[in-house]
């Protein structure tokens, strides 16, 4: 096994179909994916370029006794953890179908803020309280919990 370090900081097995690539949150290294090449793009940028703690992000998170896990959820910390925000990845163009699973998964957490994330675009949503509101970028760390917070939003639909 031959585990190379590519410029972005990233560890890299060659000798599988999928090379694996290192995820920096569960601290080990996973199969890359279509899927999963999306999710960590998307968590190198929260990281790196959006102000997003790397302790108050989880990856894979599974949602109660169901089989379903989370890509991305990202949470905010007022005393205890609320959830924030939570993302799903696809290695395709988001569909109604994507918003709804991730509208399904909300459901169980109830974040204010969905983000869906494909190959081609991200588009991150919130509830004003009578209108969804829609944005063709993911918001840095620090504006979603200053909406939160403030009582801007509701809980994403």
């Amino acid at each position: 096994m031959r585990i190379t370090i590519t410029t972005s900081s990233k560890f890299l097995r060659e000798d599988l179909a999928f090379p694996d690539v290192y995820d920096p949150v569960r601290r080990r290294l996973v199969a890359a994916t279509p899927e999963e090449k999306i999710r960590q793009k998307l968590l190198h940028r929260m990281l790196n370029d959006l102000g997003y703690p790397k302790g108050l992000i989880a990856v894979e998170m599974s949602l109660g006794k169901q089989k379903r896990r989370a890509d991305i959820v990202c949470y905010r910390c007022e005393g205890e953890l609320q959830p924030l925000l939570i993302v799903e990845c696809k290695a395709l163009e988001i569909s109604l179908e994507t918003q709804e699973q991730a509208f399904g998964y909300n459901t169980a957490l109830g974040a204010p803020f969905v983000c869906l994330a494909g190959s081609k675009e991200i588009v991150t949503l919130w509830s004003d309280g009578k209108n969804i509101v829609r944005v063709p970028f993911l918001p840095y760390y620090r504006e979603l919990v200053r909406c939160a917070v403030h009582s801007r939003c509701t809980k994403a639909r």
